[in-house]
């Protein structure tokens, strides 16, 4: 072989590898656009698809996100009826409530399956509270324990509202006394001092971040005839927090322990798209009324008070 042909050799070896390299480029540069262009199509879509659930949640949650109106079948609510077709019952131990299919009337033009979730529910998991914010929940007469945690070293200020109930029939007259007994659990010494003898009969859980108490064995209680209403809670620290407290509570008694948040939550897919996001929203209202905290504070101080 003479050198002219191993030059050929070469170059043709050279060109080769040249392609290959060119052919590994444009193929990767297709799949890439080829996946950017399905991530922005199915981007606009659940865009699309997310308008649209909160169309229907906004729709429900006027009528009732005011939970002094009771829960009923949605498919059977005038106010409702145009988009409502039909309604499951949902009834445990823990929650109550419908899960309804929704005849959306959307701007897509598409035949989309969209379905909300309208539940009462005794589970209080990870809500959040912030530094010296007040969360109120309802008792309505219940009395046993509470077991409540939370995630950061903070001092927790309990406070439950009761009534005198001077003729013991469970129902709440104007002549009858409205009056509140608290207490703080504080594993972290958050307050230089509590001050007074113990009310609430803490146990401590969960490393100091959690307590257990009896409601019907509170000192304050011992000698009245009461109903509880409700019981708020408050979370104290000297320093801000980095983030809100996840603030958790498990009743001793779930049977006889109240329904707590009225949640909603709206969920929308295209079943006639095999490659269809599915759009999700959720919210939730305390049933409790939630007051302002100034309306329920207590004065935190370095020094003493003198009147």
């Amino acid at each position: 072989m003479n050198y002219k042909e191993r030059k050929k050799g070469q170059i043709l070896l050279i060109t080769l590898l040249v392609l290959m390299v060119l052919a590994v480029v444009i193929v990767g540069v297709v799949i890439v656009t080829s996946r950017d262009t399905s991530q922005v199509v199915a981007n606009q879509k659940y865009e699309q698809l997310l308008n649209v659930a909160e169309v229907e949640l906004q729709r429900v949650i006027d009528k009732y996100g005011d939970t002094t109106i009771p829960l009923s079948d949605l498919s059977n609510d005038s106010d409702l009826d145009n988009y409502v077709t039909s309604c499951e019952v949902i009834n445990s131990s823990s929650e109550i409530g419908y899960e309804c299919k929704i005849n959306d009337d959307n701007a897509l033009g598409l035949d989309l399956d969209t379905s909300i979730r309208v539940i009462e529910d005794k589970n209080i998991e990870g809500l959040e509270l912030y530094k010296d914010e007040t969360m109120s929940f309802v008792l309505d007469g219940y009395d046993q324990s509470l077991d409540i945690t939370w995630d950061q070293d903070i001092a927790m200020e309990i406070a439950i509202t009761y009534f005198e109930d001077l003729d013991s029939d469970g129902i709440w007259d104007t002549n009858e006394p409205l009056d509140e007994t608290r207490d703080i659990f504080d594993a972290f010494g958050v307050y230089d001092s509590l001050g007074g003898a113990a009310n609430f009969n803490f146990v401590s859980l969960n490393g100091g971040r959690g307590t257990r108490f009896n409601i019907s064995n509170i000192v304050d209680l011992q000698s009245v005839n009461y109903q509880t209403t409700s019981i708020s809670l408050t979370a104290r620290t000297r320093n801000n927090l980095s983030g809100p407290t996840l603030l958790n509570m498990i009743p001793s008694d779930p049977a006889s322990f109240p329904f707590q948040i009225r949640s909603f939550k709206t969920s929308v897919y295209d079943p006639n798209d095999s490659e269809t996001p599915v759009a999700e929203i959720e919210s939730f209202i305390s049933i409790e009324t939630q007051l302002d905290s100034i309306f329920n504070y207590t004065i935190i101080t370095d020094g003493n008070i003198t009147l």
